[in-house]
């Protein structure tokens, strides 16, 4: 008898490897993360050239390169499979992307060197909607957002290797035969 969940991770497989070829939709939806990725970097830097508070002395070379480093990872992912049309070929980037996520996210969680009270400094009369998250909070979403970008680095990596053989051997793939 099987055990209950044994058939998750190979009917995720499955579900990968249906929909590697990505629609219009989908590719569209990449350039709308890529507007998003590159507005928050530049609401980011505006925060650091313009001295806002956001960032403190302690955000020194160290968490700007964790920081921004990100950046071109993510860019590198939404790009690639706009141009590609596919996800998996571009799964290998997306693991480093989620990696350095990760070790950024909990960098900044236990060095906290962000005030968040200057969040929405940069907003003027509408930064009160941001203003309001507390260091505290945001410390913890840095932590649990580490935690969750580091099992997605594992996951993607898993599901980058099977959905490829299942893509090459499409006979050996789960459930295939």
């Amino acid at each position: 008898m099987a055990t209950p969940g044994a058939s998750w991770f190979p009917e995720r497989v499955r579900k990968a490897v249906s929909k590697d070829v990505m629609s219009r939709a989908d590719r569209g939806s990449e350039l709308m993360g890529l507007a998003v990725i590159l507005l928050l970097t530049a609401f980011f830097v505006y925060h650091q050239v313009s001295g806002t508070g956001f960032f403190t002395g302690a955000f020194g070379i160290v968490e700007q390169v964790l920081f921004y480093g990100v950046v071109p990872f993510s860019v590198a992912v939404s790009s690639a499979r706009f141009l590609l049309g596919r996800r998996n070929p571009v799964r290998p980037i997306d693991v480093l992307s989620s990696a350095w996520m990760a070790a950024t996210c909990l960098w900044l969680a236990v060095g906290f060197p962000l005030d968040f009270a200057h969040l929405g400094d940069p907003l003027g009369p509408v930064g009160f909607l941001l203003s309001w998250v507390p260091n505290v909070l945001a410390r913890f979403l840095f932590a649990v957002g580490g935690l969750a970008s580091g099992f997605n680095a594992v996951y993607q990596a898993l599901l980058y290797a099977n959905v490829n053989r299942a893509l090459v051997e499409p006979t050996t793939a789960p459930g295939g035969g």
